[in-house]
């Protein structure tokens, strides 16, 4: 069977999850043990094979899927064997690849492993991404946790042993007179759970501005040396140029995908954008670095769009 493989590659809550929900329903198998989201959330797309492999790899580098600095992440040979397993399993399919976040922190070590591999590169702006993970955050981390908690990570603070305290009390509390507890509970505790999860928690902010660039880095470097074998889109030219963006990958890559416009599985209000300029200000100056790295981003777009009405491979060096 010819098979050909597109890896989804992104930052956290910049719509990799729509892009494969999207490229499934054009034909492209992205798994078949996939992640679900929290309670309330769509299904994030994920290969839990390649999301379990990316995890077991940050953690032998003792880091979670946000960086505290930049990591050289080098892969033992265990987990070489693992990912070459799974990259035989998929060949099975015709048209196949995975979505996972992680994978932008590993795209070298996946070029090895698939050269053959094309990449479908999506980016959203800084602020959009930094308030998005703000939001995620409120909904998902109990009161219990660190003061920097997304999703399963945890990364404890000097108040850690403070905190559980505080919180074993809160829970007695709510047992011997529940009145009293839901008093706390709307006057005192979601106020703090808001606060924790907002711009306003600036250690918070800064980790995942630095965070958004170091990836969006990582996939700028990858596409340096590997530009003919990668388009950079950002979500909202994904949403506008769905149908020519599948086009391309049958003609420029030999897939054989159905084009269906990306539209109508798009949900607004899942995804907020325009958000109020400060924000983006705010970005700048804890972490400034994200401007330069969303101008790059935008111009190395500008040739990946050029290249959907042609055909064209992009033979200009960034």
């Amino acid at each position: 069977m010819n098979s050909h493989v597109l890896i989804i590659a992104g930052m956290h809550r910049s719509g990799t999850s729509f892009t494969a929900d999207w490229l499934q329903t054009c034909g492209l198998n992205i798994g078949q043990r996939l992640l679900y989201g929290t309670p309330g959330e769509k299904a994030h797309y994920e290969d839990k094979d390649f999301v379990e492999l990316h995890k077991a790899i940050l953690a032998e580098h003792q880091v979670g899927h946000l960086l505290p600095h930049p990591v050289n992440l080098t892969v033992s040979a265990h987990f070489q064997d693992h990912a070459q397993a799974l990259a035989i399993e998929g060949r099975g399919h015709p048209n196949w690849g995975w979505k996972d976040p992680r994978t932008t922190l590993f795209l070298p070590f996946w070029r090895s492993v698939l050269p053959s591999a094309r990449y479908l590169m999506v980016f959203r702006r800084y602020d959009e991404v930094v308030d998005s993970l703000h939001r995620r955050n409120e909904k998902v981390a109990p009161l219990r946790v660190p003061l920097i908690y997304v999703r399963d990570e945890y990364n404890y603070d000097i108040w850690s042993e403070v905190r559980r305290v505080l919180v074993r009390n809160y829970a007695g509390l709510r047992r011997r007179t529940p009145r009293i507890g839901d008093m706390v509970s709307f006057r005192l505790v979601k106020p703090l759970r808001k606060l924790r999860s907002s711009y306003a928690n600036l250690s918070v902010t800064r980790l995942y501005a630095r965070n958004w660039a170091f990836y969006n880095q990582a996939m700028l470097a990858f596409y340096r040396d590997h530009r003919e074998d990668c388009l950079v889109v950002s979500i909202d030219q994904l949403l506008q140029l769905s149908l020519e963006i599948v086009e391309y990958l049958n003609r420029q890559w030999g897939f054989t995908l159905t084009p269906r416009p990306a539209t109508s599985g798009f949900d607004s209000a899942r995804m907020q954008r325009n958000q109020p300029t400060w924000k983006a200000r705010l970005c700048e100056r804890l972490y400034p670095p994200v401007k330069a790295v969303y101008q790059d981003l935008l111009t190395v777009e500008s040739r990946s769009l050029a290249r959907l009405g042609t055909g064209e491979s992009d033979p200009s060096a960034m």
